[in-house]
C-alpha cells in the first residue's frame, strides 16, 4: 500500500470519529434539553434562629418532591445533592415551641432557591413541623479529672487550681436541668517534680445541643520539695475548774510532719495547738487524749507521741 493510500485511510477513519463524536455531543444536547419528571431529594438547613431558641436535633434534615426539569438540571442535582435554606426568623414569634411550613410555603421556598421554571409536586412530608428548644443558661463547676504522681519527697504546696474554676453553659432548659458539673479530659503526669502549668481541654457533655462557654481550662499547682520535722508542743488544758489543779506527766507531745524546704524555718510551735479537754475525763481514769485544734497550712502527714497523758490531781 502506497503512502497516499495510507494517508487516506487515516484520513477517513479521522472523519468517522469527527462525525461520531458531532452526533452524540448533539444526542446529549437534545437528550438533556428536553423536560422530564423524577423524585429528588434536598437537604434542610435552618438559618438565622433568633437568639433565645435553639432547632431542636429530631428536626427532619431532608424532603423529597416530584420535580420536572431539564436532564441538565436533574444532572446537577445527582452530582450534588441540593441544600434548602429555611430561615426560621421569617416565621418565629416569641414564645413558639415550634413553627410549622404548609406545602405550598415548602414549594415556594424551594422553587425560589432551586429553579423558579421547574415544577415541584408531591412533596413529603406535605407539612414541615419544626421543633424549637427554649435556651438558659447558668454557670457550673469545672470537675477535674487528674492522675498526678511525684516524684520521692515532691508534692503540691496548696491543691491544683483549675482557671477558671466555673463556666457558663447554654442549652434547652431540659438539658441544663440535668448538667450540674463538667469535666476535664484527663490530666495524666508522672515523676512530678516542678510547678504544673497544663491547659487541658473540657469533655462536651453528652447532649451536643449543650454549648459552653470555654473549652479549656488552665491548671496550675506549686510543687517543692518536703522535708520532715520535729517540734515539741506544750499541752494546753481547757475546761478545768478553778478549783482544779492538774500535773500533765507529760505536759507537752512531740510532733512530726512534712513542710515544704521553703517554709522549713518558718513553721515553729506557735503554729500549733494541742489541747486536753478536762471535762471529757473519767474519775475512772487517770488520762486524757490530746487533740490537734490548730495547725498551718501546708503541713502533712501530722502525727504526735504520746497518744494519750496522764494526770496528778491536787486539790
Amino acid at each position: 500500500m502506497s503512502k497516499t493510500q495510507r494517508n487516506y485511510k487515516a484520513s477517513k477513519i479521522k472523519m468517522f470519529f469527527f462525525f461520531l463524536l458531532l452526533a452524540l455531543i448533539f444526542w446529549f444536547l437534545t437528550k438533556f434539553s428536553n423536560k422530564s419528571a423524577a423524585t429528588v431529594d434536598v437537604y434542610l438547613a435552618y438559618t438565622n434562629v433568633p437568639e433565645a431558641v435553639m432547632v431542636s436535633q429530631n428536626n427532619l434534615n431532608e424532603v423529597s418532591f416530584n420535580i420536572s426539569a431539564t436532564g441538565f438540571q436533574f444532572l446537577s442535582y445527582k452530582l450534588k445533592e441540593p441544600t434548602i435554606y429555611l430561615d426560621i426568623s421569617e416565621k418565629y414569634t416569641k414564645g413558639d415551641s415550634a413553627i410549622v411550613y404548609s406545602s405550598v410555603e415548602l414549594i415556594k421556598v424551594i422553587s425560589d432557591q432551586l429553579d423558579n421554571n421547574a415544577l415541584i409536586q408531591n412533596i413529603s412530608p406535605s407539612e414541615l413541623k419544626v421543633e424549637l428548644d427554649l435556651l438558659s443558661s447558668k454557670k457550673v463547676p469545672v470537675t477535674l479529672d487528674a492522675d498526678i504522681s511525684f516524684r520521692d519527697g515532691y508534692r503540691l504546696l496548696k491543691p491544683l487550681v483549675v482557671v477558671p474554676d466555673s463556666i457558663r453553659v447554654t442549652g434547652p432548659s431540659k438539658a441544663l436541668n440535668e448538667l450540674n458539673s463538667v469535666t476535664t479530659k484527663l490530666l495524666a503526669k508522672k515523676n512530678v517534680a516542678e510547678d504544673i502549668d497544663e491547659r487541658i481541654t473540657i469533655n462536651q457533655p453528652s447532649n451536643v445541643e449543650i454549648n459552653l462557654s470555654a473549652n479549656q481550662v488552665e491548671i496550675k499547682g506549686e510543687v517543692e520539695e518536703f522535708t520532715q520535722k520535729k517540734l515539741t508542743i506544750p499541752i494546753d488544758i481547757i475546761n478545768l475548774p478553778e478549783e482544779v489543779n492538774i500535773k500533765l506527766i507529760p505536759k507537752e507531745v512531740i510532733i512530726t510532719f512534712e513542710v515544704a524546704m521553703s517554709n522549713f524555718n518558718t513553721v515553729s510551735t506557735s503554729n500549733f495547738r494541742i489541747v486536753c479537754d478536762y471535762s471529757l475525763s473519767s474519775e475512772m481514769e487517770n488520762y486524757m487524749v490530746p487533740k490537734l485544734v490548730a495547725q498551718p497550712e501546708g503541713v502533712h502527714h501530722i502525727e504526735f507521741e504520746p497518744k494519750r497523758v496522764e494526770y496528778l490531781i491536787f486539790k
